[in-house]
């Protein structure tokens, strides 16, 4: 079968939802009809998907939603006995040279448009229990403008993907392997420190294992920060215990995030490890691990932070079904050139509930944070303007009872040298 200038278009529409030059399909119906779906081939070859939002929030296919829309009350299923998955064969499915459009416009005049051209994706050997594999290319493209400027952040990139999948005897995924690169081409305005980054993840993983997630940022031979995770996970069940690691996160990959609000995180590092257990199908949560900030300084306007490393300690506990959570431990540290600025740490752990009926079964705790000598001057990106000199020492105690329902404060505080600003009073 053979669709030569297929065109979906609404009446009064400037321009189609979906048109494409060829849709074929080669299948063996006597197959079909007896319950084996084998398909040989179903190809979709220059394509266009173009989907719009208003700034109303209506889409340009909201017509077709409301059109099919049955007005009819919906009657109660009816329950169905349990039957033999169909037997699937499906060779090859491939869309070529095609592309996918989404453009978003509000009342305030900014915009935004996402489209993947040249797509070309190929999915092969689709059949129950068999090993199939997914393969895609396309060029990515993003901008957008904010309203009453005429700024725009645009970022360009190839993605390529290459995936073998697994599929149990019953159709349901079973396992995956394989690796994706996004490669930014070009990048200007708030994207322009993704310029030249090659970003890949690789999977290795069943539906009861993660045996590799390694998502890698690099610029050249350079690699700049790397998240992994690994560890028995049940996603069915949702219960596991997998092990996070975050390492050499810096200003190439944090300033992506900062520039928006003009930051840039100079020679920050950051790292990262956690622990982190599942059970009670995901109702119960258990984390435990390390933070590390080394070198933090941020700067704004020419005005930059001095540099602090911080260091961050933590266990805790959530269940969900009891409502109630448990912070074990907490110890945070903040240092400058090796002279303590800040500290807070728990003397035991402490117990939370936000359910009516919870029982007082972990003792009293207290929470102490000392901030010593903080110059607020040096700190102007994040203050601002409003207090932009003075010294500032605080030594609060926060001692919690009865699973955190009933709290006692014991604040110390110094200013000296505060310098205030309201409107164009100083």
């Amino acid at each position: 079968v053979a669709l030569h200038g297929v065109k979906l278009q609404l009446p009064g529409s400037s321009e189609p939802l979906f048109t494409a030059k060829l849709i074929h399909a080669r299948y063996d119906l006597l197959a079909i009809l007896r319950g084996d779906l084998t398909v040989e081939e179903a190809a979709v070859s220059g394509a266009t998907i173009s989907v719009v939002q208003h700034p109303d929030g209506t889409f340009n296919f909201t017509q077709i939603l409301k059109a099919t829309q049955s007005k009819e009350p919906k009657s109660a299923a009816s329950a169905k006995s349990a039957s033999a998955p169909p037997k699937l064969n499906l060779k090859k499915i491939a869309v070529t040279d095609s592309a996918i459009r989404f453009a978003k416009s509000d009342k305030s005049g900014a915009k935004l448009l996402a489209e993947l051209n040249a797509v070309n994706l190929t999915v092969a050997n689709v059949q129950n229990g068999q090993t199939g594999k997914l393969t895609l290319g396309t060029d990515v493209k993003f901008e957008q403008t904010g309203g009453g400027t005429n700024g725009v952040d645009a970022l360009a990139a190839k993605l390529a993907t290459a995936i073998d999948f697994t599929l149990k005897p019953e159709l349901l995924p079973q396992a995956f392997k394989g690796n994706v690169r996004l490669d930014a081409t070009q990048a200007r305005g708030g994207f322009a420190d993704a310029s030249g980054l090659a970003t890949t993840l690789d999977l290795d993983l069943t539906m009861t294992d993660v045996k590799q997630f390694a998502l890698k940022v690099a610029r050249g031979q350079q690699q700049l920060a790397a998240v992994t995770a690994s560890g028995p996970f049940d996603a069915l069940k949702q219960e596991g215990k997998l092990r996070l690691d975050v390492v050499g996160l810096d200003k190439n990959v944090l300033n992506l995030a900062g520039a928006k609000l003009g930051l840039d995180f100079g020679n920050t590092s950051i790292a990262l490890a956690n622990e982190i257990t599942l059970a009670k199908a995901g109702k119960s949560i258990a984390a435990a691990g390390q933070f590390a900030a080394n070198n933090f300084g941020v700067t704004q306007q020419g005005t930059t932070t001095p540099a602090v490393d911080l260091k961050l300690a933590y266990q805790i506990a959530v269940d969900l079904p009891a409502q109630s959570a448990t912070l074990g431990v907490f110890n945070f540290s903040g240092t400058r050139q090796q002279q303590p600025l800040l500290t807070a740490a728990l003397s035991k752990p402490l117990a939370v509930s936000w359910s009516t009926n919870a029982a007082n079964a972990v003792g009293d705790s207290e929470l102490s944070l000392n901030l010593i000598g903080l110059n607020l001057a040096d700190w102007r990106p994040f203050l601002g303007k409003v207090a932009p000199d003075g010294r500032v020492d605080v030594a609060l105690q926060v001692a919690a009872q009865n699973m955190g329902k009933q709290l006692g404060v014991n604040l110390a505080a110094n200013v000296a040298g505060l310098t205030a600003l309201a409107g164009t009073n100083r």
